[in-house]
C-alpha cells in the first residue's frame, strides 16, 4: 500500500500540469499570443494565495478552481486589451468654461472677454 506522501504529486508535476492547463485556457479563449501560459499561471497563483483560508477537498477541486481563476484572468486580460484598442488609454478633458461659453459669441463680446483676461 502506498504511503500518503507517495500519493501527493510533486511540485514539479503539479506545476507542469497547471502550466498545460494555462496553455489550454489561453488557446480556448483565443488570446494565446497576448499573455504567456507561465504569466497566466503565476497571476492565478497570486490571486489564489491572496485568499486566506482557501482549502480544497481534493486535487480535482483544486484543479477546477485553478482553471476557473485562470479563465477569469484570461478574460480580464482580453477585455483590457480590447478596451485599449478602442481608446481606453485616452484622457478626456473638458474645455475651459470661458472658452466654451464664448465659442459662439459675437466677435466684439469675445474681444471684450479677452481684454478682461489681459
Amino acid at each position: 500500500m502506498p504511503t500518503p506522501d507517495a500519493m501527493v504529486p510533486s511540485f514539479e508535476t503539479l506545476y507542469a500540469e497547471l502550466r498545460r492547463m494555462a496553455r489550454r485556457e489561453l488557446y480556448k479563449g483565443g488570446s494565446a499570443a497576448q499573455i504567456s501560459p507561465t504569466t497566466l499561471l503565476h497571476e492565478a497563483y497570486l490571486q489564489m494565495s491572496a485568499r486566506p483560508g482557501l482549502q480544497f477537498a481534493d486535487r480535482a477541486h483544486f484543479m477546477a478552481y485553478a482553471a476557473r481563476a485562470m479563465r477569469g484572468i484570461a478574460i480580464d486580460h482580453a477585455r483590457a486589451r480590447g478596451a485599449q484598442k478602442r481608446g481606453g488609454g485616452l484622457d478626456i478633458t473638458a474645455l475651459d468654461t470661458f472658452v466654451s461659453d464664448n465659442a459662439m459669441a459675437p466677435a466684439d463680446a469675445a474681444a471684450e472677454g479677452l481684454e478682461q483676461v489681459g
